[in-house]
C-alpha cells in the first residue's frame, strides 16, 4: 500500500517536472531562420518585430556559475 502512496508521489512530481520545463519555454523568435532575415542598416525597431521580442538576455539554460 505504501508503494501507491510512493508511485503516485513520483508521478505528481513528474507532470509538475514536464509543466514546469514546457512553461519555460521560451516564446520569442530567436532561432537561425529569423537570424537571416536581419541585415545590415535595420532598426531596432525592425530587428525586434523579426524576432518578436526587446533585446536582452534569452538563453534558455541559465547555470548557477553564470550569474558571476
Amino acid at each position: 500500500m505504501r508503494w501507491r502512496y510512493w508511485l503516485c508521489a513520483a508521478f505528481v512530481l513528474l507532470i509538475v517536472a514536464v509543466f514546469f520545463v514546457l512553461w519555460r519555454r521560451a516564446d520569442h523568435g530567436i532561432n537561425s531562420d529569423n537570424f537571416a532575415k536581419v541585415q545590415i542598416g535595420m532598426t531596432q525597431s525592425e530587428v525586434e518585430e523579426i524576432f518578436g521580442c526587446p533585446p536582452g538576455d534569452y538563453d534558455e539554460v541559465r547555470l548557477p556559475c553564470q550569474d558571476v
